[in-house]
């Protein structure tokens, strides 16, 4: 049952990778979500790096990587990649909305696995 345990990702057009589905959901993945987040909270709603920190349960330091693009090429493609869905499906108010960090994490835990899912 090990292969269960194993996705196919088609990579930014590229070959396909044999990834374990939690290595590529806590690599690339999660921080590109949270990255496209931080920028955008901070775009659009004028929110402070520390509120989004607050937010999201993340360190300020790690907001004031994501919003100044300073991260892993794999997590730049990924967040390329994903801001449309991010967009189309309202999630940026979804996360402002959210009444924890914890929610707002179990929401971008969902996301993410419904992406690598697809």
């Amino acid at each position: 049952m090990l292969a269960e345990s194993y996705s196919v990702f088609k990579a930014w057009g590229e070959s396909i990778i044999m990834e374990p589905e939690c290595r590529l959901l806590t690599s690339e993945l999660i921080p590109a979500v949270r990255a496209y987040l931080a920028q955008q909270m901070r775009r659009r709603y004028g929110m402070t790096q520390q509120e989004i920190a607050k937010k999201l349960g993340i360190a300020q330091v790690a907001v004031s990587k994501y919003v100044n693009l300073r991260y892993s090429t794999a997590v730049a493609r990924a967040t390329v990649d994903i801001s449309k869905q991010i967009d189309e499906a309202g999630f940026v108010e979804k996360i402002i909305k959210s009444k924890s960090p914890d929610e707002a994490n179990h929401e971008i835990e969902r996301f993410c696995e419904r992406q690598v899912n697809a």
